[in-house]
Parts: structure tokens; C-alpha cells; sequence
């Protein structure tokens, strides 16, 4: 069993260490064809996505853990179209959220992406969560590998013709829309509108809790590139923005493929043992490390690499890496784990907690403004640490 846990996790690692660390390596070759100020603009409308994207969903694919294969069948092909819905109606409210913070302009063209964003980051969350949960971890590889390649040569292609921002948002579309053209045909998949009703009326105990508590998640990561675009200045907000890019990418690998692994792993020990323990143990084992080689890496790089790297435009984005490094530290450990609160069905607690860690964060950005840009960020960073360091050790506590 051990010998296959880990087959099933170098499996994964190696679709995700390619999906997630390309577009990671490509942002110095981003960074010569955007300017601090273009990828906060960027930064800004992908983060108020993120933020909506427990809507689009209404988080249908965590209903899916426990289910029989039958009934996994039928939330999928109904989340199907749900997202298909949602976006539609999402849409507007992404674009004009966009133009009030930051003052951009809106076409139909943006109004047009603003769709397909919400829609294929929605889909791609929800096929990768299903093929998680019946097991093909094979096809999940593939998609992410897709996804980080296509997603990678299309803004390029793109950028290279078009100078704007845009171009950064079409290369996630495509990959995405790519990907999920990939599993809809590789598992037949449907689009039902049909039963959407009795499968919202049915899951809707779990929604009421879910869709909150994921949306206080998202604004827990999102919102500072938020804030912060509208506390500091453009170019300083387009810096932290990529730095934030940078230290999510530990995380993010890690989530999508030990997180998903673990889930998968603890799924089972829960259903045979009654708790989870021993998969948390060996999972934050295989984490502590990787995360202390991440910290370690970006505190202690000086600032003319990074300068090196990306850019004489890009100068200070050192300075934000080493504060924001901290939190490399107890996000690479806490995200992947974060699955615990599903497994439990703690999704009330899980809800507590994230509203915990959105108060922390805007009280931090209260007390924290009014100072130096630096003074912003190290506010923010040094309360969030601890506030992860709890959330962690009660992950640990709904294992056992």
C-alpha cells in the first residue's frame, strides 16, 4: 500500500510540478511584455474571479465525497450546466467590480473573457475534483498538463500582438477550455440542466455552509491584492501582486497534487479506521521540508537576482518576496491539509475559521495603512503567520 501511495504521488507531482511551475518559470518572460502597472490590472481581475468562483460552482464538487458512483454521475453532469449559468450571470458584476476598483475600461471583448473566465476556471475545478474522486488520477495528469502548456504558449502567441494585460487572461481560458474540451470527450461527459433544482434542493444544507465558507477562503488570499491595489500605488501594487504569483506556486503544486492524493488516501483510512491520522502524518511529513526549502530559498535570494530575472522595472520585488516568505511557510503545510474539514463534515468550523482569518486580514490592512506601502504588507503577513499556525494544528486535531 505504501509502494502505491507513493506511485500515485509521483504520478501527480509530475503533472503538477509541469502545470504549475511553467506558467511559474514563464512570468520573467511575462514580465517583458507587461509593466508592473499592466499586471495589476491583471492581478486585480483575477482575483475578484477567484473571489466569485464559489458561485459559479456553489461547490457542488465537494458534495461529491461519500456519494455512490450514481449520484456522482448526476451532481456532475448538472454542475455542468450550473456553471454554464452561473458564469452568464456572473459576468457583469466581474466587470463592473473591475472597472470601480481600478478604474479600467470594459469592451465587449473583456466582457466576452469575463464569461469564459468564470466558466472554465469553474469546469476545470469541478473535472479535476471528479476525476479525484472516482480515482483516475491518470487523465487528471493529462489535463493539467495540457492545461500549463497551452495556457504558457498562448499568451506568448498572444502577447506578442496584442499589448495588453488581455493577453495574459486569453492564455488561462484557452488552457482551461482545453483541458476540460479533453475530459468532457475522454468520459463522455453530459450537460443536464434538468435536475439542477433537486440537486441544489438536495445538497443544500451542505451549500448554505460550503459556498460561505469558501468564499470567505477566497477572499482570505484574494483580498490583499485587492486592498493593496487600492491603498498603494499601481506599480507597487503590480510588484506585490506578482510576488504573491511567486509564493503561491509552492501551495498551489502542492494542493494539486499531495492535496488531492491526501484526500483520496484519508478517504479511504476514514472509511476503514474511523479517522484519518496516519495519511495527515505522512502527508505533513513529506510538507515540513518543502516548505522550509521554499522560505529558506526566497527570504535569503538577494534583490539583484530577481532584478536579473525580471527586469530593471521589476526592482524591489525582493524586498516583498523575503516579508511575504512567511507565509510560504504555513500555506505549502496548511492548503493541502485543508481537505480535513470536508472529510469530518467540520464545514461549520471550517467556516468560523475563515471568517476568523478575513477579520484578521482587513484589521491588519486598517492598522497597517496610513504608513509606508512595506508597513502594509509586514502588518498583514505577521498576523495572517499566526492565524495559519492555529488553523493548522486543528486540521491536525480532525484527524485523529
Amino acid at each position: 500500500m505504501v509502494t502505491n501511495y507513493y506511485r500515485k504521488l509521483l504520478t501527480l507531482m509530475g503533472s503538477g510540478i509541469f502545470s504549475q511551475l511553467l506558467p511559474f518559470f514563464a512570468l520573467p518572460l511575462y514580465s517583458r511584455f507587461f509593466s508592473p502597472s499592466d499586471f495589476q490590472v491583471y492581478a486585480v481581475f483575477i482575483s475578484i474571479g477567484i473571489v466569485l468562483l464559489p458561485f459559479t460552482t456553489l461547490r457542488l464538487e465537494h458534495t461529491l465525497i461519500n456519494q455512490s458512483d450514481l449520484k456522482t454521475k448526476s451532481i456532475a453532469y448538472n454542475s455542468f450546466g450550473l456553471i454554464i449559468i452561473t458564469s452568464v450571470l456572473l459576468a457583469p458584476f466581474l466587470l463592473v467590480t473591475v472597472h470601480f476598483l481600478i478604474n479600467e475600461g470594459w469592451s465587449y471583448l473583456i466582457f466576452g473573457m469575463s464569461f469564459l473566465y468564470l466558466s472554465s476556471i469553474g469546469l476545470f475545478s469541478f473535472f479535476i475534483s471528479y476525476l479525484a474522486r472516482i480515482g483516475d488520477f491518470y487523465t487528471l495528469s493529462i489535463i493539467r498538463f495540457l492545461k500549463g502548456l497551452i495556457e504558457v504558449s498562448s499568451t506568448i502567441a498572444f502577447a506578442l500582438y496584442l499589448d495588453s494585460w488581455i493577453s495574459l487572461l486569453i492564455g488561462i481560458v484557452i488552457g482551461n477550455l482545453i483541458a476540460c474540451i479533453f475530459v468532457i470527450h475522454k468520459k463522455n461527459f453530459k450537460v443536464r440542466f434538468k435536475g439542477i433544482l433537486n440537486i441544489l434542493k438536495r445538497q443544500r444544507k451542505v451549500i448554505f455552509i460550503d459556498v460561505p465558507s469558501s468564499l470567505l477562503n477566497s477572499l482570505s488570499l484574494q483580498l490583499p491584492i485587492i486592498l493593496v491595489s487600492y491603498l498603494a500605488t499601481a506599480e507597487f501594487s503590480g510588484l506585490f501582486a506578482m510576488s504573491l504569483r511567486l509564493i503561491s506556486a509552492p501551495p498551489a503544486l502542492l494542493f494539486s497534487s499531495i492535496g488531492m492524493l491526501f484526500r483520496h488516501e484519508a478517504m479511504n483510512s476514514l472509511k476503514y479506521k474511523g479517522n484519518f491520522k496516519v495519511p495527515f502524518i505522512k502527508t505533513l511529513l513529506i510538507l515540513m521540508p518543502i516548505s522550509l526549502t521554499s522560505f529558506i530559498m526566497l527570504y535569503f535570494m538577494p534583490e539583484f537576482v530577481w532584478v536579473t530575472v525580471f527586469g530593471n522595472n521589476w526592482s524591489g520585488i525582493g524586498e516583498i518576496l523575503a516579508v511575504l516568505s512567511f507565509l510560504v511557510l504555513v500555506r505549502t503545510i496548511s492548503l493541502p491539509l485543508s481537505y480535513s474539514f470536508y472529510l469530518k463534515g467540520a464545514v461549520k468550523q471550517n467556516l468560523v475559521f475563515q471568517g476568523g482569518m478575513v477579520l484578521i486580514l482587513l484589521l491588519s490592512f486598517y492598522f497597517g495603512s496610513g504608513g509606508s506601502d512595506f508597513k502594509l504588507i509586514k502588518t498583514y503577513v505577521f498576523s495572517i503567520f499566526s492565524y495559519y499556525l492555529l488553523y493548522i494544528y486543528f486540521q491536525y486535531k480532525l484527524s485523529v
